[in-house]
C-alpha cells in the first residue's frame, strides 16, 4: 500500500525523501496544527527532507520546527480566538478606513506571535532545515502571478516578513501587495519551484493560496519524492472555493477583483484562474485523485469525512475540537492508533 512507502521512510527503513507541505486556511489551520502535533507525537519531526508552508501553514511549521507543537496548536483556541473576538486582528469596520486593513497581519505577527503564543524565532533560525534551505515559505509574486519560495532566513525580522508575505490577502490585509525590500531580501533566499535562485531588487507578494494549482505545482516538480500534504478542505467544502460570493454574484466579484488588482495584471490573472474559475477546487480534486491512486507518491491528509470545517466557530471549544480532529485525521490516514499525549488527553476531557 502507498501508506507503507511513507511509513517505511518515516521509520528509516527506506531512503526515500519525504516532502512535508502544510497549506493555509486561517482559523481552519487548527486542523493542520493538530496533524503536526500527531507527527511530533510519533517522533517524525526530523524525518522530512523539505518543509514547505503557505500562509497560516508557514507559522504552524515554525512552531513545529521549534518543537512547540503544543504552543502552536493551543494558540488557536487561546490567543487567536481572543484576537478575533476582541477585534484586534480582524475588524470589518476598517474597510471604510483607507489607512487600515481589515486583517491586521502586523498585529498578528509582530505582537501576538511575539508574546502569546510566541514563536521561538531563534530556534527556527538555528534549525538544520532552515540553515540548509529545506524550510520554505511559499508566496505569490504579484508581478508574474507565479509561485516563489523563501528560505535560508537569517534574522527573526526575515521570518516575520515571510509569514506576512505568504498571508497577504488582497483588500483584507491591504490594497497593495506586501513589499519585501532589498534589505529584507538580503536576509533570505528567493527561489523558483525548481530551486533556482531568483535575484530581485524588490519582491511584492500576495497570499500563495491565490495561485492556480498553488501546491500542485510544487509537488509535481519532484515526482520521484514522497509528498505528504496536510490540508484543511474536505470534499464538501470545495464548492466555496469556486466563487466565494456565490454564482449569481460572479460578475460583482470579477469587478471587485479588477479594482484590487488593476496595477498587477499577472496577479489578477492568477486570482481569476484560482478563485474565480475553480482553480483551487481543481487542485484539491486532483490531490484527492492522486492520494487515492496507489501508483503516485502523493498522500494528502484531509479532515475526516465526519468533520465539517464550516461548523467550527471562532470559540475556544470549537478550535479545540478542530485541533483534535486534525490529530486523529493524521492517524486515520496512516491507519495507526493515536498515541497518548497528555496535554491532548486533557483537552479531550475539557
Amino acid at each position: 500500500m502507498k501508506r507503507d512507502r511513507f511509513l517505511d521512510a518515516l521509520a528509516g527503513a527506506s531512503d526515500r525523501k519525504i516532502i512535508l507541505y502544510v497549506t493555509g486556511g486561517a482559523q481552519d489551520s487548527a486542523f493542520t496544527a493538530g496533524m503536526l502535533a500527531a507527527i511530533a507525537a510519533e517522533g517524525w519531526t526530523d524525518k522530512f527532507h523539505r518543509y514547505i508552508g503557505q500562509s497560516s501553514g508557514s507559522f504552524s511549521l515554525m512552531f513545529f520546527l521549534a518543537g512547540e507543537t503544543r504552543e502552536g496548536a493551543s494558540g488557536y483556541w487561546r490567543a487567536l480566538t481572543k484576537a478575533f473576538n476582541g477585534k484586534q486582528l480582524v475588524n470589518p469596520w476598517r474597510l471604510f478606513n483607507p489607512f487600515r486593513s481589515i486583517l491586521d497581519l502586523h498585529y498578528l505577527v509582530d505582537e501576538m506571535f511575539d508574546i502569546d503564543p510566541r514563536i521561538p524565532w531563534e530556534r527556527v533560525l538555528t534549525h538544520p532545515a532552515n540553515r540548509d534551505g529545506r524550510f520554505l515559505v511559499q508566496v505569490l509574486d504579484s508581478r508574474t502571478g507565479k509561485n516563489l519560495l523563501l528560505s535560508r532566513f537569517t534574522t527573526p525580522r526575515a521570518l516575520r516578513a515571510a509569514i506576512k508575505a505568504s498571508s497577504w490577502i488582497p483588500l483584507t490585509a491591504g490594497f497593495r501587495p506586501f513589499c519585501l525590500g532589498q534589505d529584507l531580501l538580503a536576509e533570505m533566499l528567493v527561489t523558483d519551484l525548481q530551486g533556482n535562485e531568483v535575484r530581485l531588487q524588490e519582491l511584492r507578494t500576495y497570499d500563495g493560496g491565490l495561485a492556480d494549482s498553488y501546491f500542485g505545482d510544487i509537488y509535481r516538480v519532484r515526482p520521484e519524492d514522497l509528498h505528504l500534504i496536510l490540508t484543511t478542505v474536505p470534499g464538501d467544502g470545495r464548492t466555496r472555493l469556486t466563487n466565494s460570493f456565490g454564482p449569481r454574484l460572479l460578475k460583482l466579484e470579477r469587478f471587485l477583483s479588477y479594482m484590487l488588482f488593476w496595477w498587477w495584471w499577472h496577479a489578477l490573472r492568477a486570482y481569476h484562474a484560482s478563485m474565480l474559475n475553480g482553480g483551487q477546487r481543481r487542485d484539491y480534486d486532483e490531490l484527492e485523485r492522486e492520494t487515492l491512486d496507489e501508483h503516485t507518491n502523493v498522500m494528502g491528509v484531509f479532515p475526516a469525512e465526519n468533520v465539517n470545517v464550516g461548523r467550527y466557530q471562532l470559540s475556544e471549544a470549537s478550535m479545540r475540537k478542530a485541533v483534535l480532529a486534525g490529530f486523529d485525521s493524521l492517524y486515520a490516514a496512516f491507519g495507526r492508533i493515536p498515541v497518548e499525549v497528555s496535554w491532548l488527553n486533557d483537552e479531550r476531557k475539557a
